[in-house]
């Protein structure tokens, strides 16, 4: 039996999210278990209950940005990497991305 792949979301949206569960869990083919958070008191909460194997992100969530984002995985302690999810931005993301504490872009 595969394990289950834990995904955290960070989406403002339900239908943005099911979206990426689909291709991750295409992509993967593992089962995918996961929850939509909105805003930093969520995405703090989640952190604390429960184990995640991968936190993604759409560009700029109306509560709460890729970078804080970044500054809150960095506290946390845990390696828990951020993917994000974006569409027609360029290289101002990546450096801003870098600048805010990612590790690779």
């Amino acid at each position: 039996m595969t394990a289950s792949l834990r995904v955290l979301l960070v989406f403002d949206t339900e239908a943005e999210a099911g979206s990426v569960l689909e291709a991750i869990g295409r992509g993967t083919g593992r089962p995918v278990e996961h929850r939509r958070v909105q805003d930093e008191a969520a995405l703090l909460e989640a952190l604390r209950f429960a184990d995640w194997d991968v936190v993604v992100s759409a560009y700029g969530p109306a509560e709460l940005s890729y970078a804080s984002i970044l500054r809150i995985l960095a506290a946390d302690g845990r390696e828990l990497p951020l993917l994000l999810v974006a569409a027609g931005v360029g290289e101002e993301l990546a450096v801003e991305a870098v600048k805010a504490g990612a590790q690779d872009c």
